[in-house]
């Protein structure tokens, strides 16, 4: 389609992407890289396609890497919280058995 068929067709409307658009088809149609225009685009769509893999690798290496230092806290509060509550338990045994021993022996 040439330049002056796409503006009929198309009805431009006055903005920037329409007329960067119309400039782009315009240089490739006068030159002779008519051609380049669907590999242009083509490429266009590859390199995006390729960043948005990268960044989803890049998110998924973040978070695991997140994910493993959240597990260790975690591992270690729970060793904390269990040596709490059997230091607890282990006082409040010592404690009735004092009780105990007290209450029998006066």
């Amino acid at each position: 389609m040439q330049i002056h068929e796409y503006i009929k067709v198309n009805r431009p409307h006055k903005n920037i992407r329409y007329i960067f658009e119309i400039s782009i088809r315009a240089f490739f149609e006068q030159t002779c890289f008519s051609g380049l225009l669907d590999i242009g685009i083509w490429l266009v769509v590859v390199a995006a396609e390729v960043l948005l893999v990268i960044a989803i690798v890049v998110v998924v290496v973040v978070l695991e890497e997140v994910v493993v230092e959240i597990v260790e806290v975690v591992e270690v509060v729970v060793v904390v919280v269990v040596v709490v509550v059997v230091v607890v338990v282990v006082v409040v045994v010592v404690v009735v058995v004092v009780v105990v021993v007290v209450v029998v022996v006066v």
